[in-house]
């Protein structure tokens, strides 16, 4: 098994030591095109650390004729948010990626954007279970496999309206695949689901920033499995600021702590910096942070839908 991992795309995990010996965690993470790293941070989990992975799939995985029962053998749920806390209370790894089949295929492979919207299911399984987080990036896990240019908006539109991921997909390539497990990420219990949100998303952010090299190329991914790794050299610093501050339904402000979120790993700023990032061919600052859909009324979540992988 782990010669077949590694033959394709030798793929490698970092931080593993990150992962629990025993009991619950949450892993989030970056969506990408085809999920082909989270089967293979499963291999590894399974083979370094005898633990098993629990993932959170789409719904219309389960719909596929005989892929329900494959599923269920191979610890994929379509769990709503109480299952996902049901199933971390009783002791179990698991993997969301809030952006979904809507990051899968409409992504920006340039700036590997992060979609995540106003989705805010996984922050409520957080508060629920009470576990620490792992944020989760996959070094060229958009380049594997990728959507075409032409046609997006017209897919895009067609996924809108249906909920069906009618997309075409071309890839295969060979590309150096490398998973970077970030230090755990605890919250307290008065945490409000829409920092947990924020703080996560800039987590999974700054591993795109610190081992991504951008703009995203399928040529470089494929030279990295031959050529020594080198650091991404996205020069954008990390966020500033050590609070923020939210209303509650209620009306009263409400501040947030970073430092007491984040417990032992380092502080998460907020407020950005200005700093000579790589640009794209138009000139513009490529930022896997930055969303196009921030108010798109479909990305918003519910109580009874989690965010899916």
């Amino acid at each position: 098994m782990e010669w077949a991992i590694c033959g394709m795309v030798r793929y490698e995990c970092h931080g593993l030591e990150n992962v629990p010996d025993e009991g619950p965690a949450l892993f989030v993470g970056y969506h990408g095109t085809l999920p082909i790293d989270i089967y293979y941070v499963i291999s590894k989990c399974i083979l370094f650390k005898k633990r098993t992975l629990h993932v959170v799939g789409d719904k219309f995985v389960f719909k596929i004729p005989g892929w329900g029962k494959m599923c269920k053998v191979f610890c994929v749920t379509p769990g709503t948010v109480e299952d996902c806390v049901h199933n971390l209370k009783e002791g179990n790894l698991l993997i969301i990626c809030p952006g979904g089949v809507r990051e899968a295929l409409f992504s920006n492979p340039v700036n590997y954007q992060v979609m995540w919207g106003k989705r805010l299911g996984f922050a409520k399984v957080v508060l629920g279970a009470n576990v620490p987080v792992i944020p989760m990036f996959t070094e060229n896990s958009r380049d594997s496999f990728r959507t075409p240019r032409w046609g997006r908006k017209i897919f895009r539109g067609l996924y809108e309206r249906t909920r069906l991921p009618i997309c075409p997909i071309y890839g295969g390539f060979p590309v150096k695949m490398i998973t970077h497990l970030g230090r755990p990420i605890t919250f307290p219990e008065d945490a409000l689901a829409e920092d947990i949100k924020h703080v996560v998303k800039n987590k999974v952010a700054d591993l795109i920033r610190q081992h991504q090299r951008l703009p995203g190329s399928i040529f470089r991914g494929m030279w990295q499995r031959i050529r020594p790794k080198y650091q991404a050299s996205n020069d954008i610093p990390l966020l500033d600021g050590d609070a923020t501050t939210s209303t509650n339904e209620n009306g009263v402000n409400h501040e947030f702590d970073m430092t007491r979120a984040i417990g032992e790993v380092e502080t998460i700023p907020l407020q950005r910096r200005q700093s000579s990032r790589e640009s794209d061919h138009n000139g513009k600052l490529l930022d896997p942070c930055e969303e196009d859909d921030e108010n798109d009324p479909e990305l918003i979540d519910n109580d009874e839908s989690i965010d899916r992988l």
